[in-house]
């Protein structure tokens, strides 16, 4: 869906929808002001949940990129 793409580019991977969950919340509050066609609002409104959930995604990535150059070099 749009806000499903427009959810996975800002947080810059793609996102798990099917739990009960943030990325889910915000896909439901995406929908709610796409359909008031208030999308500029949604975006001022939730940028800092938004931020948010890119750095645990950037910080989840380097986590796993440090654990794997780890295994390379034991």
């Amino acid at each position: 869906s749009r806000g499903m793409a427009y959810l996975d580019k800002r947080v810059g991977t793609e996102l798990d929808y099917t739990a009960e969950d943030i990325p889910r919340g915000l896909l439901l509050d995406y929908s709610m002001y796409a359909r008031e066609k208030a999308l500029d609002e949604f975006e001022r409104n939730y940028a800092t949940e938004i931020n948010s959930l890119r750095c645990y995604y950037e910080g989840v990535a380097a986590l796993k990129e440090a654990e794997g150059s780890e295994e390379t070099t034991a």
